[in-house]
């Protein structure tokens, strides 16, 4: 059992330590604002966190991603 804990704890300080390197060489990461007549939304098809865009009509959102409509 305290071998799998020592796992565990070395796997997830191996992931804490690549992220802080790619925060000290990346910088934080920016939030994406989105332009008007889009939408940042999680799709119901795809699963992915992407922009939708609202079509030309203006009735309908399509994802980014899948091309889906919500």
């Amino acid at each position: 059992m305290a071998q799998t804990v020592q796992r565990v704890e070395d796997e997830y300080g191996l992931v804490l330590r690549r992220y802080l390197r790619a925060l000290a060489r990346e910088g934080r990461p920016q939030r994406m604002v989105p332009s008007p007549g889009h939408q940042i939304r999680t799709c119901p098809e795809c699963g992915r966190r992407a922009a939708f865009s609202l079509e030309p009509e203006g009735i309908w959102f399509r994802c980014s991603a899948c091309g889906h409509y919500a």
